[in-house]
């Protein structure tokens, strides 16, 4: 229940409510204000992950490939 009022307070402002309009007000925060830390993407971090990912792409794959297949057969009842 203190959520709003401890962003106003980090903020120091006061955050306009939505009317029964619905009409969404415009101020000086909207598209600004990141809450959390920005993740640091590192080309390191994704090194090997195509190796760990391959078996189960080709599975899905296949799985795709199979999937296809029967609903060609059950459509055209082959």
């Amino acid at each position: 229940m203190n959520y709003l009022d401890e962003i106003e307070e980090h903020l120091g402002c006061t955050i306009a409510q939505v009317p029964a309009s619905l009409e969404v007000p415009v101020n000086e925060f909207d598209g600004k204000v990141v809450y959390g830390e920005k993740r640091q993407v590192k080309t390191t971090a994704f090194k090997g992950h195509v190796e760990l990912l391959a078996p189960s792409l080709k599975e899905l794959m296949d799985l795709e490939k199979r999937t296809q297949i029967n609903y060609l057969k059950m459509k055209f009842k082959v």
